[in-house]
């Protein structure tokens, strides 16, 4: 007895065979249009394969057979948060969830888009509501922890992301989330992010039935190396200003320069699209088919340019597309696959003696692994807001992924040792005022009048940030994770960055990018020497004003600005990488 159109369709979707399905239902569908199962089936399947265009208008077929369902109002709504259409799919989940208040993935999808939305506090309370229903749902729990740090609450967040990773050993996503968060953790050691970071390679190589071996070196009739650039942020995104030197200065007569982005793209998209070679988007696109197109471009070295950042391509690159695989820029750490060759760093950011802490092999880009492309036209230096007889302001455009308790801390001695002085922290993580008064509360149960704190939400571009700088007469780094663009731009604008280096590469940024400019004084070895430095400069008003004077020009004319200078060390690597792949490796040696 034969089975029936639905089985079968079923039986693909449960193997996850989506593409298979798909013929499937369109001859049923041709059948029985109105069949809601089948369309139901058919928005799922096409949202699976990424055709999410397609997934919509069966989803709005859907709904429109069964008003206010529920499941339908859900599908609907996650199909258009995959599109970016935030504003769309925010009433139809509000109304799915007010049907359904007890079921945990319509509460999962709408504090994933508060989360994108940059609403965290929305995003945890929709989740602790659904968790007092569903106390054990693993990824309830999950979502749940990842709504601290973006509040600037990591020592609240990490310990219970580290206790669901130890729960759930076989959660590729709750690895993933771990070994990126140890980054910002200060009482994470090397051994254990490694061991993270190892323990979600080997995850990732079981499920993907990797290859053993890297692919033959393909033909290359005009002598070029192709370099491949995937990154899910070739756009209005940091990665993009440390790269575009790249892309614009690489010698042509060696290089050819093709860009795989994996997300949505602007107008800095178009920008580099213009300088690359070739752009190949892999957006919407598996992993499997995303390495066919790489391989079948013919690409000699891929190099990643995201890490464990949202949106990368681990898997992409774990299925081995390239002869020579490497890592560079976009994240401050080992990518834990043995499927990456190489990580591109500089002896400043990584010392001799952190290779233990790696599956790759450590290529060292000196004076300073940073590039940056600063805007054409950069806001005129402003006079320092302060004299003797005013108030100091310290400053801090960072990321509140990159705020804990210790470093709070510091920030607090450093203010308690100059009465007379402000902290203004400016990022998108303060929209939300329940954010800024958390913060200024902290600041008080340290002993610090909330008034001396000013959070604030950020200018909407890049260039209405750099003008902000102006109100600054010190700016303060975050501890273990460093800014990068932050350092720089601040130091554009005649700011002093005062900074703290550690262990790990992420906490060893600045130290290098200051050095490069001629300024290493100002990155401390202890918090004792953090504390001194940033005191120093605020009791010494004429070094404050000589710096305000002399940073732009210095940072303009080191390495970090100098980009055919940097595009011809990068080449250099590149081509040394792969002569070490395509002849025995020195370290098999």
């Amino acid at each position: 007895m034969s089975s029936s159109p639905h089985e079968r369709i079923n039986t693909l979707i449960d193997q996850g065979q989506h593409a298979a399905a798909i013929p499937l239902l369109e001859r049923a569908l041709a059948r029985s249009p109105r069949d809601l199962e089948l369309v139901s089936m058919m928005s799922y399947v096409l949202a699976k394969v990424n055709d999410n265009a397609r997934a919509e208008h069966f989803a709005r077929r859907l709904l429109a057979g069964m008003p206010d369902h529920p499941q339908a109002l859900h599908n609907l709504a996650n199909i258009l948060l995959r599109l970016g259409r935030t504003e769309e799919a925010e009433p139809l989940f509000l109304r799915a969830l007010e049907r359904a208040p007890d079921e945990p993935q319509i509460s999962i999808g709408l504090g994933e888009l508060y989360s994108r939305s940059n609403r965290h506090v929305q995003a945890e309370r929709v989740l602790a509501r659904a968790l007092a229903s569903n106390p054990s749902h693993p990824v309830l729990r999950a979502n749940w922890t990842h709504t601290f740090q973006p509040r600037g609450r990591l020592d609240e967040g990490l310990p219970m992301l580290r206790a669901l990773a130890a729960q759930n050993p076989h959660d590729l996503n709750l690895a993933d989330a771990l070994c990126c968060t140890l980054n910002y953790a200060p009482d994470a050691e090397p051994a254990e992010i490694f061991k993270a970071h190892r323990a979600f390679g080997l995850l990732l190589e079981q499920q993907l039935g990797v290859p053993d071996a890297p692919p033959p070196a393909p033909p290359r009739p005009d002598g070029r190396l192709r370099v491949g650039l995937v990154s899910p942020d070739l756009r209005e995104h940091a990665v993009a200003h440390l790269i575009e030197n790249f892309l614009e200065y690489a010698d042509r007569s060696t290089l050819h320069v093709a860009c795989y982005p994996l997300g949505p793209e602007d107008d800095t998209s178009k920008r580099l699209r213009r300088r690359a070679d070739q752009w190949t988007s892999l957006r919407g696109r598996t992993f499997g088919d995303a390495a066919k197109a790489v391989r079948a471009d013919g690409v000699d070295v891929l190099i990643d340019l995201a890490g464990h950042t949202a949106g990368h391509a681990l898997p992409l690159f774990a299925l081995r597309p390239a002869p020579v695989q490497m890592t560079y820029t976009g994240y401050p750490n080992t990518t834990g696959l043995r499927a990456c060759d190489f990580r591109i760093v500089d002896s400043l950011t990584d010392p001799h003696g952190v290779e233990p802490f790696h599956t790759e092999r450590l290529l060292r880009l000196d004076p300073c692994y940073m590039s940056y492309r600063a805007p054409r036209e950069l806001p005129p230096l402003r006079p320092a807001p302060s004299d003797p007889q005013t108030v100091i302001t310290f400053g801090s455009f960072s990321s509140l992924l990159k705020m804990n308790g210790p470093l709070l801390a510091l920030w607090a001695r450093v203010l308690h040792a100059v009465p007379s002085s402000r902290l203004v922290l400016m990022h998108t993580g303060l929209r939300e005022p329940e954010v800024r008064d958390d913060l200024r509360q902290r600041f008080a149960a340290l002993g610090i009048d909330p008034a001396r704190i000013d959070p604030r939400p950020p200018a909407p571009t890049r260039e209405g940030v750099l003008p902000a700088y102006s109100e600054l007469d010190i700016a303060l780094d975050t501890f273990p994770y460093n800014g990068a663009v932050t350092v720089v731009e601040a130091l554009l604008m005649g700011v002093p960055y005062v900074s703290l280096a550690g262990r790990t590469s992420a906490s060893r940024a600045a130290l290098s990018i200051l050095t490069a400019v001629g300024h290493p004084e100002l990155c401390a070895a202890t918090e004792d020497d953090y504390v001194r430095v940033a005191v120093e400069l605020a009791n010494d008003a004429s070094r404050r004003a000589a710096l305000r004077q002399q940073l732009r020009n210095e940072v303009l004319a080191s390495p970090i600005c100098d980009g055919p200078g940097f595009a011809r060390r990068f080449r250099d690597l590149l081509q040394q990488a792969w002569a070490e792949r395509v002849t025995p490796r020195a370290k098999e040696a």
